[in-house]
């Protein structure tokens, strides 16, 4: 496909991804309307293949242009859609967030402590370096910026979103007010390489290209999905 016809294509994916920020834009912060949460959380579901497309068409376009205007692009978008998608998700969560203010915990807890915490729905994480960056944004913007929460009630939401490797990586740290910014630094230090957050990628794009040798027809018809 000319990359004429790819950049008509990633257009389309930009544009659906500028519709939804304004329509989330134009919603509170603070929501009591079911409908509108229904169909806030409707077009999240749907966006979620528009980035996927973007990827692939995107891919396509760097085989052709490596130039760093390209790698703005995809940054731009990928910026924006996780940034949007972290507000969606506090906003459909705020229905589930008691008004009350939250039980004070002391630093010092043990561990048959119970409080019941909001209800705030967080991505999961368990050590892949490809989706760090999207873990990062959206957790950063539920949890740290919550002022209502303590440290320690932010530790036990990110012990929460950990499994696997990624969980063993803070494992040894006691739940603490002062050991919740020392558990994030050490996550960021192990997963936050550029070098290898990139050759994750590329290896994407590789397999992606090999995906569309094989049949072109099918990945070609994908692109062309629209909300």
């Amino acid at each position: 496909m000319a990359e004429t016809d790819l950049k008509k294509i990633r257009g389309q994916y930009k544009a659906q991804l500028t519709r939804f920020t304004s329509f989330v834009d134009s919603l509170p912060d603070f929501m009591d309307n079911k409908k509108k949460i229904s169909e806030l959380q409707t077009r999240l579901n749907k966006l979620e293949t528009v980035y996927d497309d973007f990827e692939k068409v995107q891919s396509s376009i760097e085989l052709v242009d490596e130039s760093d205007e390209q790698i703005k692009e995809r940054e731009l978008f990928e910026n924006q859609f996780y940034t949007i998608v972290a507000v969606a998700n506090v906003k459909i969560s705020s229905i589930n967030v008691p008004t009350s203010p939250l039980p004070i915990i002391s630093s010092h807890v043990s561990d048959n402590i119970n409080v019941k915490l909001p209800q705030i729905s967080i991505p999961e994480f368990s050590g892949a370096y490809d989706t760090w960056l999207q873990f990062h944004d959206c957790f950063h913007a539920l949890i740290p910026n919550n002022g209502a929460l303590t440290n320690v009630q932010k530790f036990y939401y990110l012990q929460t979103a950990l499994n696997g490797e990624a969980s063993s990586v803070i494992r040894a740290l006691e739940v603490s007010n002062d050991n919740y910014s020392i558990a994030w630094k050490m996550l960021k230090e192990r997963y936050e390489n550029k070098r290898i957050i990139i050759h994750t990628h590329e290896k994407k794009i590789y397999l992606s290209c090999l995906s569309f040798q094989k049949n072109p027809i099918l990945i070609y018809g994908s692109w062309l999905t629209v909300l």
